[in-house]
């Protein structure tokens, strides 16, 4: 009787998860008419972090504070981006051609 208790909460929460992946897909999608499949990639960070964290403060705080950790990756990445195009433009000539 476990034994099937523990496969029907597996299966629900494989089933939840791939909701959560397709949902996100199709709101993507929907809004900007491209795919984007970084989606898998947060997924990938937030498990790894919640693994890492796991030894050093149990399953449920790791679990929590997993999502904060790969957001906070996710800005980082974006604010160096951002950083890289300000200064790309910045070396760009002015379209006077003034030089500066």
């Amino acid at each position: 009787m476990d034994q099937i208790i523990v496969s029907v909460l597996n299966g629900t929460i494989y089933g939840l998860l791939l909701f959560m992946v397709s949902a996100g897909l199709t709101l993507i999608f929907g809004m900007m008419g491209v795919l984007n499949f970084a989606h898998a990639s947060f997924y990938m960070l937030g498990a790894y972090f919640a693994y890492t964290l796991q030894g050093a403060l149990g399953f449920w705080p790791a679990v929590v504070l997993s999502p904060a950790c790969s957001s906070f990756d996710m800005f980082r990445d974006y604010a160096h981006r951002a950083q890289v195009f300000c200064d790309a433009v910045r070396a760009l000539p002015s379209a006077s051609g003034a030089q500066s």
